[in-house]
């Protein structure tokens, strides 16, 4: 899969050295296909419609026929936003785009594909929210999660309102694709993932 997805067979060697389980491996394989690394822009970049087409090209039609069923029930659901091919979500409103558009993957409705593949989303529930939250206040996230500078970390402990709290918090993880990943990592959610 990370091959057809535009990997590279030496970041795929890497994965599989540095991943205890199949399921590891997947998941560390859609994150670097996320991330858009090595040769990923040259396969249609980190779409639906190109993890579809390379789940067809190994003749996992049932993942894809799922996947594409999903996109097009987002669609249908009115849940639609600028992107609707994309795995986050921003919470924004507009018109969807037409069907087989090939929009990145960042800023879309919560369709979900990967959690159909019974792995963690790519998404934070609200409980890993409010976990998070409690990181951020009770911890010290500056050591755990060097990606939050302290700008950042001040604005959420200052936050007058828990839906301002909640609305920086999800903006943090849509900045910051990989947080999620190390905040799953650092509060024992994942086991055995090990970061580059």
């Amino acid at each position: 899969l990370g091959l057809r997805l535009g990997l590279h067979k030496n970041t795929l060697d890497a994965i599989k050295r540095d991943s205890d389980t199949t399921n590891d491996c997947l998941i560390e394989t859609l994150s670097q296909w996320l991330s858009r690394a090595d040769n990923v822009d040259s396969k249609g970049g980190a779409t639906f419609d190109s993890l579809s087409d390379a789940l067809k090209s190994m003749n996992e039609n049932a993942a894809a026929d799922k996947l594409d069923q999903e996109k097009r029930n987002a669609m249908i659901s009115g849940n639609d936003i600028k992107g609707t091919n994309d795995v986050h979500s921003t919470g924004a409103t507009g018109p969807a785009p037409p069907t087989g558009t090939n929009e990145p993957l960042i800023g879309g409705p919560p369709l979900s594909p990967i959690a159909l593949m019974d792995i963690p989303d790519d998404r934070p529930t609200v409980s890993e929210l409010i976990e998070f939250h409690e990181l951020l206040i009770k911890g010290q996230p500056e050591e755990s999660l060097p990606l939050l500078d302290a700008d950042t970390i001040r604005k959420i402990r200052n936050a007058t309102s828990d839906h301002e709290k909640m609305s920086l918090l999800r903006k943090v993880f849509e900045e910051h694709p990989r947080l999620l990943h190390e905040m799953r990592v650092a509060t024992g959610k994942i086991k055995g993932i090990k970061m580059h």
